[in-house]
């Protein structure tokens, strides 16, 4: 209540205080909140070491099973501090490892996680649009003439079926396509 201002008056010197309490009993809530003052700031000096020492407390416990999904963000942002090297050594096993962590947790991160495999070189994500727009952009065709060459490919492309889509629809594709290579 302290840390959102909701009943009292916001206080995050108090809110660490209760949290630190807590976490000191090994409740997850805490502990990720925690990690959560230090990263921010709020009430605290930001202090990554201080938020990645919480955020692995809370997610090595097993009694706090209500608040389960907590431990699950406190992995989440223990997995993206090692995807950016955020007070630690950047290491793609260990975001991986902690994504899957948080998924475990119960706490949508596949997004997260897949972003660090396609790095680790464990999914092949090659489909048609990216090859087009590897060999597209190998031209170093721009501007004008790249809008043109896209609408000319997309029209050889999607055949007969170009011709019954709206102007409207062939512009809006046209502009996403050139977004997208550009």
């Amino acid at each position: 209540m302290y840390e959102l201002g909701e009943f009292v008056d916001q206080d995050y010197k108090k809110a660490h205080d209760l949290y630190r309490a807590s976490a000191d009993q090994d409740y997850c809530f805490a502990q990720s909140r925690l990690g959560t003052l230090y990263e921010q700031g709020y009430g605290v000096d930001i202090s990554p070491s201080d938020a990645i020492y919480w955020w692995t407390k809370a997610t090595t416990i097993t009694n706090d099973e209500p608040w389960k999904w907590v431990c699950g963000e406190a992995a989440y942002k223990l997995g993206y501090a090692y995807y950016d090297g955020w007070g630690v050594d950047r290491d793609l096993s260990k975001a991986k490892e902690y994504f899957e962590k948080a998924i475990e947790y119960d706490y949508n991160c596949t997004y997260a996680l897949n972003m660090v495999k396609r790095e680790l070189g464990e999914i092949d994500d090659r489909n048609k649009m990216r090859e087009y727009a590897e060999n597209i952009t190998s031209k170093n065709i721009s501007g004008v003439k790249l809008y043109q060459r896209v609408s000319k490919d997309l029209q050889k492309e999607l055949g007969s079926t170009w011709s019954i889509i709206s102007k409207e629809t062939k512009k809006f594709i046209e502009t996403g396509m050139f977004g997208y290579l550009s």
